[in-house]
C-alpha cells in the first residue's frame, strides 16, 4: 500500500541518510584518483576538472539509477518513501529522474528554501517534483 505526500521530516531524514552514501562515494572517487595518480593529488586544472566531473558522474549515477531501478535509494529505503510518476506505480524514466536531479540539486543550492516552501503547501510537492512529473510516497512494505 502507498500514500501520497508523506510526512516532509521523511524527505529531510532520507536526505541526511542519503547524504552519508554521498560522502562515501566521494570519498571512493578520491581514493581511486589518487591511486592512478601514484599517491599524488591531482593539482592540475585539468586534473580537478577530471576529479569533479567523476563525482558529478558517481554522485548523479547512484540517484538517477535508484530511482529507475526501484524508485528509491538508500536512504528511501530506510524511510519506506519512494518516488513514481505522478498517479502511476511506474518508476521514472531517464529524463525525470536527471532532471529531477538537478532541479531537486538547485533548490538545495539555494538553501533549501524553494523544499521549505513545499512544507506549507497543500500537496506538500516541490516544485520540481510537479515539474518532472513525478511524486514522492509513503509504501507499508
Amino acid at each position: 500500500m502507498k500514500t501520497s505526500n508523506p510526512n516532509p521530516l521523511y524527505r529531510v531524514a532520507s536526505l541526511i541518510y542519503d547524504s552519508l552514501i554521498v560522502i562515501a562515494l566521494v570519498i571512493s572517487v578520491s581514493a581511486l584518483a589518487i591511486t592512478i595518480n601514484h599517491g599524488d593529488i591531482l593539482q592540475s586544472p585539468v586534473g580537478k576538472a577530471v576529479n569533479a566531473l567523476a563525482y558529478i558522474i558517481v554522485v548523479g549515477l547512484y540517484f538517477v539509477g535508484s530511482w529507475i531501478r526501484s524508485g528509491q535509494t538508500i536512504g528511501m529505503r530506510a524511510w519506506k518513501i519512494k518516488v513514481l510518476k505522478n498517479n502511476a506505480d511506474v518508476t521514472l524514466n531517464w529524463g525525470q529522474a536527471i532532471a529531477r536531479l538537478v532541479l531537486g540539486t538547485v533548490c538545495l543550492a539555494l538553501a533549501g528554501i524553494p523544499i521549505l516552501v513545499a512544507f506549507f503547501k497543500p500537496n506538500r510537492q516541490p516544485f520540481y517534483e510537479q515539474l518532472t512529473g513525478s511524486e514522492l510516497y509513503r509504501v507499508s512494505q
